[in-house]
């Protein structure tokens, strides 16, 4: 037998044994396991379309879920620790987490946060260098005030759409507030990033936009994109002595 008919006796053995269909398994069971392996890695099409579906369904029940009995709970407890302790700014402490614990708007307009702003900024903004008006009793000028968003660009198409928001005081730069909005394709609205997270201990030096902006972050309200650029003279509420020359 020539080595030819070897070759071609063997190669139609192995095609008539069974072998060349266990090889084709064995390739095979390997193949889907890495494409498998592949599909469900941090950024593989099905960890995010599973993640997506879950988001779609947990978020909604999570939603309508009445927490309103654990918000007393801990106000009691909250309320109980602070009136047994000689900490300072007790009372700050106690209206900061309560405001926390009260069920915020689902779907807010970025105006009308600029709105609650420029109501920050009349009750808490610097006087000092500011002209007196006579005209109509005696006030403050007003000052100037301005909302602007502007785009950050993402690094992948994998992140999310992001932008920047910049309330902004020409007189009292220490009103000035940034923060950042941001959005996934199957969300409806952006939501406030990164003001999530409260230590207890920096309750008593938190300011009322502060507390606000958490509180919008932890009830993922959704933030309506309703202008992208305001301006308005906004009036301080203190007043100033009267002086006559």
């Amino acid at each position: 037998m020539t080595i030819e008919n070897s070759i071609a006796e063997m190669l139609q053995k192995k095609l008539t044994d069974g072998s060349i269909e266990a090889i084709i398994e064995e390739k095979l069971t390997k193949c889907i396991g890495e494409c498998m392996e592949n599909m469900f890695r941090w950024s593989g099409p099905a960890k995010e379309l599973i993640e997506e579906k879950l988001k779609a369904t947990m978020i909604p029940a999570i939603e309508k879920h009445d927490f309103s009995e654990y918000t007393l709970k801990l106000d009691a407890v909250l309320t109980e620790i602070v009136n047994s302790t000689s900490l300072q700014d007790n009372k700050k402490i106690l209206d900061n987490f309560k405001s926390l614990m009260i069920e915020g708007d689902k779907e807010l307009n970025l105006s009308d946060i600029f709105e609650k702003w420029c109501d920050y900024v009349a009750e808490n903004v610097e006087t000092s260098g500011l002209d007196i008006n006579y005209d109509d009793g005696v006030s403050y000028e007003d000052v100037h005030v301005e909302m602007s968003v502007e785009k950050v660009k993402n690094c992948s198409r994998y992140s999310p759409d992001k932008k920047i928001v910049r309330f902004t005081c020409e007189h009292d730069e220490d009103m000035n507030l940034q923060f950042e909005i941001y959005k996934y394709d199957f969300m409806k609205g952006y939501e406030i990033s990164g003001h999530g997270i409260v230590n207890i201990n920096n309750l008593s030096r938190m300011d009322d936009m502060q507390i606000f902006l958490v509180k919008l972050s932890r009830n993922s309200t959704k933030i309506n994109i309703d202008d992208e650029y305001l301006e308005d003279d906004v009036s301080p509420e203190k007043e100033p002595e009267a002086t006559f020359s």
